[in-house]
């Protein structure tokens, strides 16, 4: 089993948010992440100003610290660090102005997401500006998720990758477990050369949505091969650990034809 994976988006934090609910619940999370190979956890609660979840920066870093005890309680071998997921709304100017979020500890990077119904694209690019204005690295968290029009997408997405931001796919797309929209949409972007990360965003402590990226990894390895799967798993997110900016991974064959038969095999 390969061992060492970065998961950069997760919600394991218990009680703060749409995700992990109870300690017991934080218990299954934590053991399954260090059994199927995850070394790093960040936890990324959602910071959605003025939404049903935004807890304020002293909140998260109290839910932080408690998660890590938790997993020190527990013995495991697993490294908990600290994050935001910041939802750029109407009311996201304030917060950014202001720096009120949670950077992604250690790396002096952000989280960010958007409306999956539809979004003003050339408002939420003002807004990533903004953010670049005070925070070395912006990581987009699913971007699979907020397009229907193939074209739009590869038009924002090109914009954002000029800039220099970070494309984070969620590992549960690549598998198919959001549709055949957000399926189609991650292996096309991955196919076409334009993500740097994969992570769980992970809710739960068990079933579709906990914190794991074996399963992902098999199912890349199988249709990238080995040097660009390690890239995409392994050395892109040591690079951010380390404060660079990695490439995106680059993939030259076409992959969006077989992804189910290789997916049903595992």
């Amino acid at each position: 089993m390969k061992t060492g994976f970065v998961d950069f988006h997760s919600h394991g934090c218990w009680g703060i948010d749409d995700g992990v609910q109870t300690k017991d619940e934080a218990v299954l999370f934590l053991q399954t992440a260090q059994s199927t190979g995850i070394k790093t956890i960040f936890c990324t609660p959602h910071m959605i100003p003025q939404g049903k979840y935004d807890a304020s920066i002293e909140t998260i870093r109290r839910a932080v610290d408690e998660l890590r005890e938790l997993a020190l309680s527990l013995g495991l071998d697993v490294e908990i660090r600290g994050g935001s997921e910041l939802y750029l709304n109407e009311f996201a100017v304030d917060r950014i102005s202001n720096q009120r979020f949670v950077l992604l500890e250690g790396v002096d990077g952000l989280l960010v997401e958007f409306s999956r119904s539809g979004a003003d694209w050339r408002e939420i690019n003002e807004r990533l500006y903004e953010i670049s204005l005070v925070v070395d690295t912006i990581v987009i968290a699913h971007p699979e998720r907020y397009f229907r029009d193939p074209n739009e997408m590869f038009r924002v997405v090109d914009e954002w990758l000029g800039n220099g931001y970070l494309l984070q796919l969620n590992s549960t797309s690549l598998l198919g477990a959001h549709g055949e929209n957000n399926f189609r949409n991650a292996w096309n972007l991955l196919e076409s050369g334009k993500v740097h990360l994969v992570a769980s965003d992970a809710h739960a402590g068990e079933g579709r949505r906990t914190c794991r990226l074996d399963d992902v990894y098999a199912v890349v390895l199988k249709r990238l091969g080995k040097n660009r799967t390690h890239q995409l798993f392994f050395t892109n997110p040591q690079e951010v650990l380390a404060r660079r900016k990695p490439d995106p991974v680059i993939a030259k064959r076409s992959l969006t034809k077989h992804i189910k038969r290789w997916i049903s095999r595992i």
